[in-house]
């Protein structure tokens, strides 16, 4: 009985191990994981027909040189790191959007919740099993999961010890993160999340498997017509046929080795993709049109509605993530335009509006700190909105106030002459079920 229970248990380990795609950084960033299988390549709909991405933008009315946002996804940031904090997690989300503002891939992330689960000592996270479990308790569905680790190693009882970046764990959906990983860390992730794969997937693989530098080769296939880039690598031929670029690739971003393919053509790789692994992480700055169709096609195959832009009540203005202090807009002269947006926490979770806006002013900074100085909000929309503004001054021994704003009362004076710093906290009034458009400014009286 005994053994027929370890053996099953083994089973159920292999198993996991073996169906549980892992999608990493590189070596140069961090990855030791597997690469998708044929079989499961094969079942890509874009798979020796990479007409369809083409159609996929032609349907959404994707334009490249286009702002427009199609997929506002929320992002669930589970912390395991005690040696995180809010200017790092404003910066992370930074990060991501940036990236995809660039490129004009049609997507916006935003958190729904950061979730502190650390304890006092720094988190080391095994990145097969112990992710995999780990994943499979810490998740949200409807939402980008990413925890957030302080190591996330490879333990070998005769290797020396790995350390990893980033991973996406196909099984759990999850994505795990190294603090103080690159740049582009996360960027990379979530485009696996989104349906992406290495462009040197299966380079060294032999003739069958590996992806021609050629364009123009034909593939060995049942599909008579197919090209070899549209069945090998990642499957999608604007993304040129490269080997895993680690010390391929110079500071000033250029490729200097002279490997070949199968066919003795030399590659010519781009050297910016951010799903590849380049010498120097900084290189990454690009995803392919071919790569954006991929996902726009996986995000909107998950169908959840809340990610879709016609629901404005998640959309959020451009000084987002400023819903704490150590975040908080600077407020000067100049007007901000500001709203108060609803979040996304997963499937079975009700939408309430949990947000809220931080702006600090500092008093020095102002041209006549002598005069009488107030907070101006204005509603951008129907004037039956109701806010509270929290305000708290530098030194702490003023009297710190709380006000509620609407269209009648939108004026607070402020103490501008006895404070270095006055730090602002508006939230909604009452849990309200729209976004709430305002314009928050400073005024002389």
């Amino acid at each position: 009985m005994k053994t027929n229970f370890i053996k099953n248990l083994i089973s159920i380990l292999l198993i996991i191990t073996n169906t549980t795609s892992l999608y990493s950084q590189s070596l140069g960033d961090g990855c030791a994981s597997k690469e998708l299988t044929q079989r499961r390549l094969k079942k890509l709909p874009w798979y020796g027909n990479n007409k369809f991405l083409t159609e996929i933008l032609e349907k959404e009315n994707y334009k490249p040189d286009s702002s427009q946002i199609f997929y506002r996804i929320p992002i669930t940031l589970w912390v395991f790191s005690p040696n995180a904090n809010d200017e790092y997690y404003k910066k992370l989300i930074l990060d991501v959007n940036y990236y995809n503002k660039i490129n004009n891939t049609g997507f916006e992330f935003y958190y729904a919740q950061i979730i502190p689960k650390y304890k006092s000592t720094p988190f080391k996270l095994g990145y097969t099993i112990p992710a995999f479990v780990k994943g499979l308790f810490y998740r949200k569905k409807g939402t980008v999961n990413v925890l957030l680790v302080d190591n996330l190693v490879k333990r070998s009882m005769l290797k020396p010890t790995k350390y990893y970046k980033g991973q996406y764990n196909s099984g759990t959906k999850n994505i795990v993160l190294r603090l103080n990983s690159s740049n582009t860390s996360l960027t990379h992730e979530i485009g696996h999340f989104l349906g992406l794969h290495h462009p040197h997937r299966g380079w060294k693989r032999g003739k069958r498997h590996q992806e021609s530098v050629s364009r123009e080769r034909k593939a060995k296939r049942l599909f008579k017509d197919a090209k070899n880039c549209e069945v090998n690598g990642d499957a999608i031929c604007d993304t040129p046929a490269e080997p895993v670029l680690l010390k391929q690739i110079s500071k000033d971003c250029q490729y200097t080795g002279n490997l070949t393919d199968n066919w003795g053509d030399k590659y010519a790789p781009n050297t910016n993709n951010i799903m590849s692994y380049p010498t120097h992480i900084n290189c990454r700055d690009n995803f392919t049109s071919g790569q954006i169709a991929v996902m726009h096609y996986t995000a909107k195959k998950r169908n959840i509605a809340e990610w879709n832009t016609k629901d404005i009540r998640f959309a959020f203005d451009e000084n987002e993530p400023n819903n704490s202090l150590a975040t908080a807009s600077l407020l000067k002269n100049k007007p901000l335009e500001q709203n108060l947006h609803l979040k996304y926490l997963g499937k079975r979770k009700k939408v309430v509006a949990n947000d809220e806006d931080w702006f600090v002013i500092q008093t020095d900074s102002l041209n006549n700190k002598e005069k009488e100085w107030a907070l101006k909000i204005e509603f951008s929309d129907a004037s039956n909105k109701e806010l509270t503004a929290e305000v708290s001054y530098l030194p702490e021994n003023l009297n710190n106030k709380i006000e509620k704003v609407n269209s009648q009362n939108n004026i607070i004076n402020l103490n501008i002459k006895d404070s270095k710093q006055i730090n602002i906290c508006i939230k909604n009034a009452e849990k309200q079920t729209e976004l709430i458009n305002y314009k928050v400014s400073l005024v002389e009286l």
